[in-house]
């Protein structure tokens, strides 16, 4: 019986990738007016950045994320200023990708229902905490959810099981009550399965070539069946 659902954020709660990218071509075209800098040779420093920061703390550290630290090394590589560049790039990137950000077409219907049925509610996501919380309360979601756990609170990066062990701690359940729903085969599916949970893919905004292997949902909408939550073979009645 399913006593806790977690849910990831980015493309699970709404299209981050997409955003992501036009809030990318805003930093690229304040970065080409103020430094004269091409998309290209920008795109192509940030990734040289990544790998440096990669490098320094781990890819699964949640401050890779950070991306005041990714700007800031990224302008570094480019021998141009850190001040006031990478300041503006992180206010342009995130204000952008808040404002365009929606709710998943049928999550908030499912989440009524889950807090309707007496279901815990969590976030367990990647990133960094502040940024993570003001995308799930700009998108109006916020007020559903018990407890909101990021890679940040747990120091480590799904599929690393310590955010799925805090994930069963905090609900407060067993492993096999609870659900985890995420977007990433290897991230969210194979960390929360070994930790001993159910698991759903959203695959909205992606195809996983072993899709075979797991439960896959590409609508919220299509798991709300009256009163009753079908998810797969799962049923939350």
């Amino acid at each position: 019986m399913i006593k806790a659902v977690f849910f990831d954020v980015d493309d699970t709660l709404f299209a981050f990738t997409k955003c992501s990218s036009h809030a990318m071509r805003k930093v690229e075209n304040y970065i080409e007016e103020q430094l004269g800098i091409s998309p290209e040779a920008l795109r192509e420093a940030i990734l040289k950045a990544q790998e440096r920061i990669g490098g320094r703390i781990g890819f699964s550290h949640p401050s890779f994320h950070n991306r005041q630290i990714r700007f800031q090394n990224t302008l570094e590589i480019l021998k141009k200023p850190v001040y006031p560049y990478a300041n503006e790039m992180y206010k342009i990137y995130w204000e952008d990708i808040l404002k365009n950000a929606c709710a998943e077409p049928g999550i908030e219907k499912l989440l009524i229902l889950l807090k309707k049925k007496n279901i815990y509610t969590g976030i367990g996501s990647d990133m960094t905490s502040y940024i993570q919380n003001k995308k799930v309360e700009k998108i109006g979601l916020a007020a559903y959810f018990d407890c909101f756990i990021t890679s940040e609170e747990v120091g480590q990066d799904k599929p690393g099981q310590k955010l799925f062990e805090l994930c069963i701690e905090k609900a407060g359940v067993r492993p096999n009550e609870c659900l985890f729903v995420g977007d990433n085969p290897q991230k969210d599916i194979s960390g929360a399965k070994k930790a001993g949970m159910y698991t759903a893919c959203y695959i909205r905004y992606s195809v996983p070539g072993q899709r075979e292997e797991m439960v896959c949902v590409d609508s919220y909408e299509k798991c709300i069946c009256g009163e009753e939550i079908r998810i797969g073979d799962i049923r939350i009645v």
